[in-house]
């Protein structure tokens, strides 16, 4: 009889020291059976430890009476989640240059140079329309394999972007389409989001900080032209630009409505990496940034065919959303899309119909 703490009869047949260990069937076994105890175990342990923190996270939710003083709040907290550069980051040193390097039947397109922090500076793309009156401001978010002329079709298709810069710029918008340090290897150098963020994890920041806070200074950068100086600003992002631009609208009011596609989930089942510092399970996940943009305009869409994400997550983390914006009074400016799709823009309409209905100034 084997006690607990018994060492059972040897199954491994030693051979010689050059010679790989050949083990018994019974040993083979029962390593295989204690491979499946430890995933087991850890995976029970983390189901706990997940129940434990979004207790923690869900006694947090505002109601709606409570909204602005949490938002104020939270505000701080997110940002101190996320670290650097956001806490931390010291003044640009870079001033900003625009030069135009082209013009096409709707208008200017200029490209733009601007200081995040320190000597860190990064560039942007800017459509200008013809129209001389004010006219709303997109930010057009790339993801995390784009490149700025992939989603303005310069010089390439748009692919899944869908003609998303085009589609703007002929309803007569000034669209603003920055470069964030994350692009696929196909351009030089290479700047790959994943290894980008691990460095970034070293050294006390995170990819949403780095990535929000370049968004922000091209924005900056856009609104110090005499063009755009009286101009709503929205913003249109897919997959990884819908993932940084609810956090830039988050921490950003100056962004009025919100088009997020394809990115909006369930984060527990889809835990990326470079979309969450670390511990943001106990303050912060996709709904609660959707809170801190509420009763601003915010459509979040999915593709029923999404390659890379479920509609299911993104239904049930909406369903918060709905609900808040129904109780502050504001429930027409929340919508969830789920449209017939992959991983791509939309290209029906109705998201940019619901975006700029919020921006066009009253004429």
């Amino acid at each position: 009889m084997v006690g607990p703490n018994s060492v059972e009869a040897p199954s491994i047949l030693l051979v010689s020291p050059s010679q790989p260990i050949v083990l018994s069937a019974r040993a083979a076994s029962r390593l295989a059976r204690e491979r499946r105890q430890l995933v087991k175990s850890l995976e029970q342990e983390l189901s706990s430890l997940r129940v434990a923190v979004d207790a923690d996270r869900g006694a947090r939710w505002p109601s709606s009476r409570e909204l602005g003083a949490w938002q104020k709040t939270a505000t701080a907290r997110l940002k101190a989640l996320l670290g650097w550069p956001l806490v931390g980051g010291t003044p640009a040193r870079v001033k900003s240059q625009w030069w135009q390097i082209g013009r096409d039947k709707d208008g200017d397109i200029r490209l733009g140079r601007f200081g995040v922090t320190g000597g860190y500076a990064a560039f942007t793309l800017l459509f200008l329309p013809r129209a001389q009156r004010p006219v709303p401001l997109v930010i057009a978010q790339h993801g995390g394999l784009g490149l700025v002329e992939m989603i303005s079709g310069l010089g390439r298709s748009t692919t899944n972007y869908s003609d998303i810069v085009a589609r703007l710029r002929r309803r007569d918008c000034a669209v603003l389409v920055p470069q964030l340090p994350m692009w696929n290897t196909s351009a030089e150098p290479a700047c790959s989001l994943e290894k980008l963020d691990a460095r970034l994890q070293l050294l006390g920041g995170s990819s949403p900080a780095l990535q929000t806070l370049t968004l922000r200074r091209a924005l900056d950068a856009a609104l110090e032209l005499p063009e755009l100086r009286d101009t709503t600003v929205g913003l249109a992002g897919l997959s990884y630009g819908g993932c940084f631009g609810l956090y830039a609208a988050a921490l950003d009011t100056r962004i009025k409505a919100v088009l997020s596609s394809c990115y909006f989930n369930d984060r527990h089942a889809y835990p990326l990496p470079p979309a969450v510092a670390a511990g943001a399970a106990r303050s912060f996940l996709d709904a609660e940034l959707g809170a801190l943009i509420c009763p601003r305009p915010l459509w979040l869409e999915v593709g029923d065919k999404d390659e890379l994400f479920s509609p299911a997550g993104a239904r049930v983390e909406a369903a918060k959303l709905r609900r808040l914006y129904h109780d502050v009074g504001e429930a027409g400016r929340f919508r969830l899309k789920v449209f017939p799709g992959t991983h791509e823009f939309n290209r029906a309409d109705a998201g940019l119909d619901f975006l700029l209905r919020a921006l066009h100034p009253k004429r």
